[in-house]
């Protein structure tokens, strides 16, 4: 299943590459939400979750799950 089904803009000429540029700016932007009109008006908001990057662990930082310093 593709993003761009998963969202529900089946209809709009968009590709899933296109999506995640979107999104990845709105993430840059430091954006909440990105909005898509689909073909016949309906709005479609995809909200994005906030995470703070300062906090979150590193998946490869200690790949073991154990580190001794």
């Amino acid at each position: 299943m593709s993003l761009k089904n998963l969202l529900g803009l089946d209809d709009m000429n968009i590709s899933d590459t296109e999506i995640m540029e979107k999104i990845k700016s709105a993430l840059d932007h430091d954006l909440n939400e990105v909005e898509f009109v689909r073909n016949d008006g309906t709005l479609v908001v995809v909200r994005l979750p906030r995470i703070d990057f300062v906090h979150q662990m590193d998946p490869w930082d200690g790949f073991t799950g154990y580190r001794n310093n």
